[in-house]
């Protein structure tokens, strides 16, 4: 197929993917986090912030600069009563579409989700160059659900239930550290203090 004909598969084929999927009108429809079931447009109310990756050339959130090392952490706390702590990075709605997207490593961090008011979006992968796992955390900040996710894939993903947030890790993070459904989160910073789903 030329670009052409492949670039308008893409469209048509993304149209009735996000059309099927909906999504509530303050939803952020891209890239990373697609809507939930009750949304028929994008919703941006101003352009991500951005900068550029330099290794990739696409766009990347701005937290991508802030060394693992000054990130706030999340602790979970397995089954079996185990713990694990996880660097993230905190970003706000706008920045939701890009997530790890132009990334080529994020190594010992993971990335917020967050929706005060809890969501039923669903991710996908375009322009993410690395595989992830995402761990879907209800209300009671408990993990519903462990997803894994192929880079630059376009396969719409969710859980079967709303939750608060989503926490995106290298591909690999949770099982290393014997993390399942029903494991507990704790935030050991305000999320919303930080501008988490803002």
């Amino acid at each position: 197929m030329t670009s052409s004909i492949l670039g308008a598969l893409l469209t048509v084929i993304s149209t009735i993917a996000l059309g099927a999927c909906g999504g509530t009108t303050d939803a952020v429809v891209a890239p990373t986090v697609l809507p939930s079931a009750s949304a028929t447009a994008p919703a941006f109310a101003t352009a991500p912030p951005t900068v550029t990756a330099t290794d990739s050339g696409l766009p990347v959130a701005s937290t991508a600069s802030i060394p693992t090392a000054d990130l706030p952490l999340v602790r979970f706390t397995t089954t079996s009563g185990g713990t694990a702590t996880l660097p993230v990075e905190v970003i706000g709605r706008a920045e939701f579409p890009i997530g790890f997207s132009g990334r080529t490593s994020i190594e010992g961090r993971g990335m917020l989700f967050y929706w005060a008011e809890g969501s039923e979006s669903g991710f996908w992968m375009k322009d993410t160059l690395v595989p992830l796992d995402i761990a879907f955390i209800n209300h009671d900040l408990e993990i519903i659900e462990i997803v894994q996710m192929e880079p630059e894939s376009l396969e719409i993903r969710r859980t079967s239930a709303r939750y608060l947030a989503a926490v995106e890790t290298p591909l690999g993070w949770y099982a290393a550290h014997g993390i399942e459904a029903g494991a507990r989160v704790e935030w050991l910073f305000d999320p919303v203090a930080l501008g988490a789903g803002q």
